[in-house]
């Protein structure tokens, strides 16, 4: 079945005010973190019920973020075991402290490593930027891989518009 997308993605209010909360509360340095949920309509539109903060070991420059891979991979493990395995891993989000909501060359990198890590298990991956212009904005985008040749891979991506709901 070819996953469809319809240009937009859920956000769950609270989770999009605890985004700006920890970006708020890291400025002037980049941070980030997960994002978890669901997809519905036959696995095509993105559902985003909770995210995570940094962990301790997350690298926090001006112009930077390295997750705390470990940490990550915890907090994923244990949101899908006590959401009864309902709510599953969609992508990363992360900080941009200027006006800048777009995709940098390393966040495409990102969004393509996801789509091909098997054990990630999602094949349209999200990436949320928080961008900073006298307010928090958050620009969501999807990737997904898509054969050209056997030895080629090519990455497409979708800019989503953000619904919050209550």
């Amino acid at each position: 079945m070819e996953v469809q997308n319809n240009n937009f993605a859920w956000l769950y209010k609270p989770v999009a005010e605890f985004l700006i909360r920890e970006a708020a509360g890291k400025a002037p340095l980049e941070t980030g973190g997960i994002l978890m949920g669901y997809f519905s309509h036959h696995r095509s539109l993105p559902v985003i019920l909770r995210a995570t903060g940094p962990g301790p070991r997350a690298v926090h420059q001006w112009n930077y973020y390295q997750p705390d891979t470990w940490f990550d991979e915890s907090e994923i493990a244990t949101i899908y075991i006590e959401s009864g395995r309902h709510i599953i891993y969609l992508g990363d989000w992360h900080t941009h402290l200027t006006s800048f909501g777009g995709l940098s060359y390393r966040d495409r990198r990102t969004l393509q490593r996801i789509a091909r890590c098997k054990s990630a298990r999602v094949k349209t991956p999200l990436m949320l930027i928080l961008s900073f212009n006298e307010q928090w904005d958050i620009t969501i985008w999807q990737g997904e891989v898509h054969k050209r040749y056997i030895w080629n891979k090519h990455l497409s991506i979708t800019k989503l518009t953000t619904r919050l709901f209550i």
